[in-house]
């Protein structure tokens, strides 16, 4: 989960795309619009449009920075 907020702290990996265990895919395109609960560590999600995703970290299979710096 460290990894995961760090790329979500820096704003040169993004957009970043997270892969759950669904199958199922996250265009996240600036830090702005996640925030992780600091207790559950849940990522909530507010995309421009559709609703809003409460992701738990337990299902997150991939983290894609796409930003200028990958740093991984």
């Amino acid at each position: 989960m460290r990894n995961i907020r760090h790329i979500l702290n820096s704003p040169t990996t993004f957009p970043v795309e997270l892969t759950v265990t669904s199958g199922q895919t996250f265009e996240i395109e600036h830090p702005d619009y996640t925030y992780v609960h600091p207790d559950s560590g849940e990522l909530w999600h507010f995309p421009r449009e559709g609703p809003i995703a409460v992701i738990d970290p337990a299902h997150i299979v991939k983290v894609l920075p796409k930003g200028r710096m990958n740093p991984f």
